[in-house]
């Protein structure tokens, strides 16, 4: 997934949430959830350049590589 290779196989996050995905739309998928099963993240499924997150990647260890992401693809 694009997430995967922005941030790796596992992260922790800042997430405080007073609501959440319930539904994904046709054509997204989850590609990372809490360990309580909220949807922390999601993808298109047809490989567009599109990701959403659900946390706050400004608050973590985890901004370098989000935000090197969206850059790289808006400097393509």
């Amino acid at each position: 997934s694009v997430l995967f290779g922005a941030i790796g196989a596992a992260a922790r996050v800042s997430s405080r949430h007073h609501q959440a995905v319930d539904r994904i739309a046709p054509g997204f998928r989850a590609v990372a959830t809490s360990p309580d099963g909220v949807v922390e993240a999601i993808e298109a499924e047809d490989g567009a350049a599109l990701l959403g997150v659900e946390w706050h990647p400004e608050s973590d260890a985890t901004a370098a590589g989000v935000y090197g992401w969206l850059v790289a693809r808006a400097s393509a």
